[in-house]
């Protein structure tokens, strides 16, 4: 699963120390831990964050066989230049 996002700035990704990715796009900048979970989600026109600083959301997730799964890691692919949400398989 890749994650696509057109007409937004990536922050520049750090040497995997995992601070929050920051993504602006129009009137919002969102900030993602290291787990792909939304951790802001501010509205640049009024300052308003809309996620609870105690309940971080994932930003997607997937439903198959009736079983919710969300990405455990996110990663920076230099070479595609993009973030990739992943996640561990159980064993």
């Amino acid at each position: 699963m890749v994650l696509a996002l057109a007409g937004v700035s990536l922050a520049t990704p750090a040497a995997q120390a995992s601070p929050p990715l920051k993504v602006d796009a129009g009137f919002f900048s969102m900030e993602l831990s290291d787990i792909g979970r939304v951790t802001r989600l501010v509205d640049l026109r009024t300052g308003a964050d809309y996620v609870a600083a105690d309940k971080p959301v994932p930003l997607v997730s997937v439903v198959a066989d009736g079983q919710q799964a969300a990405p455990t890691k996110m990663e920076y692919s230099p070479q595609d230049k993009v973030h990739v949400p992943t996640r561990r398989r159980s064993r």
